[in-house]
C-alpha cells in the first residue's frame, strides 16, 4: 500500500504530495465505489495532467514523475472500470496565463524563450481553453471517450 505521507528522498511539499497520483486514485476509487454500489452505470473522472507528465522538465524531477503517474493512471482505471461505463481521462494542460506566478524555475528568460519556442499557437493559453477540456470530458459528447490523456498544450508535446 502506498503512504501518501511518505516522500523518502523526495523534498516535496505537503500541497504537492496532496495531487501525488495515490491521493488522486484514493478520491476516484471511493467515487466509483459509490456509483457501482449506489448501481448507477456510468459516470466520469477528469484528473488533472499536465505536459510534464510527457516530456521532461528540468529541476522538477517530483512533479513530472507525478504527472507521468497520474497519466498512467487513467489508462489502468479506463480499463478496470470499463465494465461499469466509468470514465477516467484526465487533461495535460501546458503553460497556462497566470498559473506559474512564482514559480521560480520559468522565472528566467532563458526558460520562457524555450517555452516560446516550443509552443506554436503561442506560450500561453487561458483558463477557459483548459476548463472547457474538462466540461467536454464530462459532458456526453465524449461518452465513449476513456482512457485519454487530452493535451491542451498549444501543440508544445507534438514538437
Amino acid at each position: 500500500m502506498v503512504r501518501i505521507g511518505d516522500n523518502t528522498g523526495w523534498a516535496v511539499p505537503a500541497a504537492a504530495r496532496a495531487f501525488s497520483p495515490a491521493a488522486v486514485f484514493l478520491v476516484a476509487q471511493r467515487a466509483a465505489q459509490r456509483w457501482i454500489e449506489q448501481g448507477q452505470r456510468g459516470g466520469a473522472i477528469s484528473f488533472t495532467s499536465s505536459i510534464a507528465g510527457s516530456v521532461g522538465a528540468p529541476t522538477l524531477a517530483p512533479y513530472v514523475a507525478s504527472k507521468g503517474g497520474i497519466n498512467q493512471l487513467v489508462r489502468t482505471l479506463a480499463v478496470e472500470w470499463a465494465e461499469h461505463w466509468i470514465r477516467v481521462n484526465a487533461v495535460a494542460a501546458g503553460y497556462v496565463q497566470n498559473i506559474l506566478a512564482g514559480v521560480t524555475v520559468h522565472a528566467d528568460p532563458a526558460s520562457e524563450e524555450r517555452i516560446r519556442r516550443f509552443t506554436p499557437l503561442g506560450p500561453q493559453a487561458t483558463f477557459d481553453e483548459i476548463a472547457a477540456r474538462f466540461v467536454f470530458l464530462a459532458s456526453k459528447e465524449a461518452s465513449y471517450v476513456t482512457g485519454a490523456v487530452l493535451a491542451v498544450d498549444g501543440g508544445y508535446t507534438a514538437i
